[in-house]
């Protein structure tokens, strides 16, 4: 039971790690006005890839071995710890501190998918 625990927190702690991250480099993204760019976003799944890598080291170095489950709970923990917090912030910055951005990266996407098709044709 000592493994699952450490797992977890492990998890939790490194999510919101991997949150932060995301956060930051989502307001950088913001402040230099590269949001409306769809590929940057993509980044974010390095991030995210980045962060499951580092908890999955920190995990292993006292302890050789990984077994399945402590491996699974791992993972997941951290998936959570990570989504719940970015959702929540990008729920509050879309609703309340910057609802007309939505509408515009509507707009470009749509555009986009416009440009896209008239150009296959």
């Amino acid at each position: 039971m000592k493994t699952t625990k450490n797992t977890e927190g492990l998890g939790i702690k490194t999510g919101i790690a991997i949150s932060i991250l995301l956060i930051a480099y989502f307001l950088l993204m913001k402040q230099l006005n590269l949001v409306h760019i769809i590929e940057l976003r993509f980044l974010n799944f390095f991030i995210f890839l980045g962060g499951i890598m580092y908890a999955y080291k920190s995990y292993q170095k006292p302890n050789q071995d990984m077994d399945y489950l402590p491996g699974m709970v791992l993972g997941l923990t951290t998936t959570a710890a990570t989504v719940v917090p970015f959702a929540a912030f990008i729920f509050v910055y879309f609703s309340y501190i910057n609802p007309n951005l939505i509408q515009v990266l509507k707009d470009n996407s749509v555009s986009r998918i416009k440009d896209h098709v008239y150009l296959t044709e």
